[in-house]
């Protein structure tokens, strides 16, 4: 205390404004550092979540579009443009294979495997179910005639509908 009593005053104030001003230094590059690991983590969070929720969000949309193939597949008279809708399906199925297989990719938690696996199987069963549906009505279209023919796409999608939905 001697020190601070003997200093003269402009020299006690050039002492404590560089005080300050290293603690200002001090808290400046303490912020800074923190705002560069807060921007690194937002962004492995943006890379990994939100790639993830495009994912998600691009398989529900090609399994819809494979759901209205399959609705225009049972409707349609014209065997060209159900051979047209048939294939349209299978793109959009293979399609939604890729996708989830990227989004298997990603998942870590074995909840989420867990999630993952159970979406495949229900993916699966909704194939199958569809699967039977579109031999029948190949196989009545091919034995009918067009009134018939058409009667059996409504019937088969009404079918549908209530069976898988």
């Amino acid at each position: 205390m001697e020190l601070f009593k003997n200093m003269k005053i402009s020299t006690k104030l050039v002492t404590l404004t560089g005080i300050l001003g290293a603690l200002v230094v001090v808290t400046a590059v303490c912020c800074l550092y923190l705002l560069s690991s807060v921007s690194e983590q937002y962004q492995k969070v943006f890379d990994e979540d939100a790639y993830a929720a495009t994912l998600a969000t691009q398989a529900g949309k090609l399994f819809t579009e494979s759901r209205n193939e399959y609705t225009r597949f049972l409707t349609r008279v014209d065997p060209m443009m159900r051979q047209e809708s048939m294939a349209n399906m299978q793109k959009c199925d293979r399609e939604l294979d890729v996708v989830l297989g990227e989004l298997e990719k990603r998942v870590i938690s074995t909840d989420a495997k867990k999630v993952m696996s159970d979406i495949r199987g229900q993916i699966d069963t909704f194939r199958e179910k569809l699967s039977s549906c579109a031999t029948v009505r190949k196989y009545l279209s091919t034995r009918s005639s067009i009134w018939v023919n058409s009667f059996a796409g409504v019937f088969l999608y009404l079918t549908m509908k209530k069976l898988l939905l």
